[in-house]
């Protein structure tokens, strides 16, 4: 997944991971997704399987209550788990009543 035209904002940060909400940069009308990402560029064995591990439960994880894996990508040199991003689908009538 070629990730090279989306603008990046941390949104958390921690010793082991880096969790970035990624907005296209050229195409307005895309849905923004999340990045989770090693913190190292020389992440411990560990962290890799963390991140292939929640990529693998793909399948089983429903979108009403689930944020969902969409793919795994190499991002600047970072095995990087792109997922979707749950504020991309929300909107007003997500939300009956609330904003009335």
């Amino acid at each position: 997944m070629d990730l090279s035209q989306y603008v990046l904002e941390v949104l958390r940060k921690d010793e082991e991971f880096v969790l970035y909400r990624a907005a296209h940069s050229k195409q307005s009308g895309l849905p923004s997704i999340l990045l989770l990402a090693s913190a190292s560029m020389r992440p411990a064995p560990e962290t890799l399987r963390k991140i292939e591990h929640e990529y693998s439960l793909r399948d089983e994880l429903h979108p009403t209550w689930a944020v969902r894996p969409l793919a795994l990508s190499e991002q600047r040199g970072r095995t990087t788990l792109v997922l979707e991003d749950p504020v991309a689908k929300l909107s007003i009538d997500s939300f009956p009543g609330h904003w009335r």
